[in-house]
């Protein structure tokens, strides 16, 4: 089996969770995390990796029947709309699903909170996204960092002025963290 990671800056670092996940699950990572990049760009990358059969004419390498999924979405950008991004998520929600791939999403941070069920535009979108294909780390949309800050387990590294990424000692306990969620066993046992 296959873990392909997908995500931000906080996905993209060597050694950070997704290769923790894979050594826990025992599978080789392939991680396309990305600095910088936004939700556009994050979907983009699932389509032009996941090898469905003959389906595509990309160069792609890896083959759904031996493919575990993992998306963590990025924050939303002033040049992305809320509802661009709830676009972005079903279009790769249908994909995944559609060819029976399994998958977890994931965000790097709470982007629901101001946001969820407060926009009349958003609500049929909203309404059709998986939420049970969603971790949420504090129980309500809580991402990586959320659960950086609630575990307080280590110092966190500052990588740019008032930007905050977590530490790889943090990531492997963010890894170790997903493993262990009793609702997640069928994907990673």
């Amino acid at each position: 089996m296959k873990l392909l990671t997908f995500g931000c800056s906080f996905t993209e670092p060597d050694n950070g969770w997704p290769y923790r996940l894979g050594q826990l699950i025992n599978c080789e990572v392939v991680n396309k995390g990305k600095g910088g990049v936004g939700n556009f760009y994050i979907a983009n990358q699932v389509y032009n990796t996941v090898h469905v059969h003959n389906e595509c004419e990309y160069q792609v390498h890896f083959n759904c029947d031996d493919s575990l999924v993992v998306v963590m979405w990025s924050g939303i950008r002033p040049v992305t709309s809320y509802i661009q991004t709830l676009h972005y998520m079903l279009g790769v929600q249908e994909f995944l699903s559609n060819r029976d791939i399994p998958y977890l999403f994931l965000t790097h941070r709470d982007i629901f909170t101001n946001r969820y069920g407060k926009y009349k535009r958003a609500k049929k979108l909203e309404a059709n996204i998986t939420w049970d294909k969603f971790h949420f780390t504090n129980g309500y949309f809580g991402g990586m960092e959320e659960w950086v800050k609630d575990h307080k387990l280590h110092p966190r590294l500052k990588f740019a002025k008032d930007f905050f990424h977590p530490s790889i000692k943090m990531h492997h306990k963010f890894a170790e963290y997903l493993y262990n969620l009793e609702e997640y066993t069928y994907l990673f046992k």
